[in-house]
This record gives C-alpha cells, structure tokens and sequence, in this order.
C-alpha cells in the first residue's frame, strides 16, 4: 500500500470520528444518532454527517474540531522552543492535526471561490506558511528517529496519525538500505 492510500484511509477514519456539535435548530430524529436534534443540545456525531449538517445550518462544529490559524501558530512556537531547548521531543498535537489543517484549507479555497475575497487567500498562505514551518521542524526529528532505528514511546505518541505512516515507511526503507549494503543482516 502506498503513502497516498494510507493517508486516504487516515482521512476515512477522520471522517467517521465524533465531533461535538451544538444543534442550532430543531431537526428531530436522523438516521445514524438515537437522539433527536433538539435546539441548543450539544452532541456528539460522526464527522462526516456534523460536516453535512452544518451546510444546512442545523448544527454548528465545536471550535476545538475545527484548528484555526492560531492553532497552526501555537504548534510552529512549541515546536521552535523545543528546537531551541535541544529538545529531540514532539510537541503533542491532534492525532489528526495535518487532515484537519487540509480540510480547512480546502473550506477557505471554496469560500475564497464562492465569495471573491483576497483576505481568504491570505488566511491561506498564512497557514500553509505556518503548517510548512511545523513541517519541517517536526520531520528532522522524525527522520532523525527512523535513522536511529530505535525511538521512545513518548516519542511515538507525540506523533500524528500521519506522521505515524511516514515514520513507519522511513524506518523500513532505511532498514531495507541497511541490508542491502550488508550493514544489517
């Protein structure tokens, strides 16, 4: 399986994660919740059917399911203090920070589309900025680990799901060099 499918099935189980939600109107009994959607409840629903529901208006995301630009910025600064620090650690973030992230940019490139609006288009520079700055601080250090071939379990569960996949892909690949020249058997 390549990176791609894996990511595409991470985004899978994204989807069907629960979000938390408040109903913001009445919609009574839906398939997939044994509760009704009742004005002002807040509950929690698969992603994909709160995602729906908030284009109809029905329900309104939690703002800890959504990450925001401030969020991006607060995991570039810990992540800089640790490199400062000569920390080799991960800043803990959400399992699924990079797929949330692409949602969002997704949603502000159709809103960009839909509403014409540059300071969108500068929101998203921002954070594709502020993401490629994580980035890069993060993935030293998770190459640095698969080259160690050995790594903590801190270390591990400080990583995103994503970062999991490329962690796991890097390590067998630099092992399978390894033994191809003869330094491992």
């Amino acid at each position: 399986m390549n990176i791609e499918q894996i990511i595409e099935g991470l985004e899978a189980s994204f989807m069907l994660s629960p979000a938390k939600v408040t109903v913001l109107r009445n919609f009574g009994k839906i398939p997939f919740i044994e509760e009704s959607l009742s004005r002002g409840t807040e509950i929690e629903i698969p992603r994909w059917l709160a995602l729906i529901l908030e284009k109809w208006g029905v329900v309104e995301l939690s703002p800890d399911e959504r990450p925001r630009l401030d969020y991006i910025a607060k995991a570039k600064i810990l992540e800089r203090n640790m490199e400062r620090r000569g920390l080799r650690a991960l800043a803990k973030l959400h399992p699924f920070f990079y797929i949330m992230t692409r949602l969002m940019i997704r949603e502000l490139e159709d809103r960009a589309r839909k509403e014409l609006n540059i300071s969108i288009l500068k929101e998203i520079d921002a954070i594709r900025s502020s993401l490629y700055d994580v980035l890069k601080l993060r993935l030293g250090k998770i190459m640095d680990a698969a080259l160690m071939g050995t790594v903590s379990t801190e270390l591990i569960d400080s990583m995103t799901f994503e970062e999991k996949v490329l962690f796991m892909k890097l390590s067998s690949m630099i092992r399978s060099w390894h033994r191809v020249l003869g330094i491992e058997e």
